[in-house]
């Protein structure tokens, strides 16, 4: 027999401990899921067929209505990864398609009344998150860790000035810290 290990006499993975001396991305990580789960909670209760991907979907249109193309480029990915999701939400009545009046050819994914209220208590529940977060650690403690992500997005935007081809794990949100109230 060979020297060199199977797959099945392998070490199993060990799980890294968070700890105060974590990597930021390993918290960053951990804390977007956090916010997930913790948002996606909720709306399940409005719409028990919501996952993760159709937040996503729905957080890129928060600016207003845009073609499918432009939400998925707002999420790092490609149009057909989206089409499918889209596809649900417009199923279910969350989102309609509406002529782009700068384009008649093209569509705008816009939020119907359902997907509006989808959305308000999504925003509700990132809110009522941070607000826990205010109380346990203080208002100060909190406002001084969101300047200090929005320092260390800045300094990356800056270094590689969106030269890096977007990633699909990855969704670059341009709202400053005191034009939003949300987690």
């Amino acid at each position: 027999m060979s020297s060199a290990r199977r797959k099945s006499d392998a070490e199993p993975l060990v799980l890294l401990s968070m700890t105060a001396g974590s990597r930021l991305g390993v918290l960053a990580r951990r804390l977007s899921a956090i916010v997930t789960d913790e948002v996606l909670g909720v709306v399940v209760q409005l719409e028990p067929r919501m996952r993760f991907a159709h937040l996503r979907v729905l957080a890129a249109l928060e600016g207003g209505p845009a073609r499918a193309s432009t939400v998925a480029e707002r999420l790092g990915t490609t149009k057909q990864t989206v089409g499918p999701v889209v596809a649900e939400l417009v199923e279910w009545g969350v989102l309609i398609r509406i002529p782009d009046p700068t384009d008649r050819r093209a569509k705008l994914l816009h939020f119907t009344e359902e997907g509006l209220r989808i959305g308000r208590c999504a925003l509700g529940a990132a809110q009522a998150l941070e607000q826990r977060w205010r109380s346990a650690v203080g208002p100060d403690e909190l406002d001084r860790c969101k300047r200090t992500l929005w320092r260390l997005i800045d300094a990356q935007r800056l270094e590689f000035a969106y030269a890096a081809p977007p990633r699909p794990d990855v969704v670059i949100v341009d709202v400053r810290p005191e034009d939003s109230h949300v987690v």
